[in-house]
């Protein structure tokens, strides 16, 4: 096992109904990653879904990924808030 120092909690900055895969995809076809994010996604209806083993460093926080584990539910941003930031 690795040693973990930290325990991130993360949220996608996304509209809740994002789909997990939508959020795989963008990591590999958009950022490039070869690994996941996160070790554990929570969707809008409390599923958890395992993307790694804690044994395996995600792309979570640079600089951190070595000693951290990563959580994050999907969501954070909603059409009321991506609205406003339009309007400005």
């Amino acid at each position: 096992m690795r040693n973990i120092n930290f325990i991130v909690i993360h949220c996608t900055a996304t509209q809740p109904n994002v789909k997990k895969e939508s959020i795989l995809n963008y990591w590999k076809n958009t950022l490039k990653w070869t690994s996941v994010g996160y070790h554990r996604l929570i969707d809008a209806n409390g599923i958890i879904h395992e993307l790694a083993k804690y044994e395996q460093p995600t792309n979570g926080v640079k600089g951190y990924n070595s000693e951290s584990i990563h959580f994050s539910y999907i969501g954070g941003i909603d059409k009321q808030v991506i609205q406003k930031i339009q309007e400005l």
